[in-house]
């Protein structure tokens, strides 16, 4: 009985760390543009819209 509410938690905690983990992506992605940009100089551009593997 206690076997399952173990699991039932440990399964729980781990879903919260996924979200958490994705959450802290989303949020850090511009902060680190900004730095790269900032250590750079100047506007980080891409070198080109199309995608590198042939289609």
């Amino acid at each position: 009985m206690l076997r399952g509410k173990y699991i039932a938690i440990n399964s729980y905690i781990k879903k919260v760390e996924t979200f958490q983990i994705r959450d802290w992506g989303q949020w850090l992605m511009p902060v680190i543009l900004a730095l790269l940009e900032a250590e750079v100089g100047r506007l980080l551009e891409t070198r080109s819209s199309r995608p590198a593997w042939a289609t």
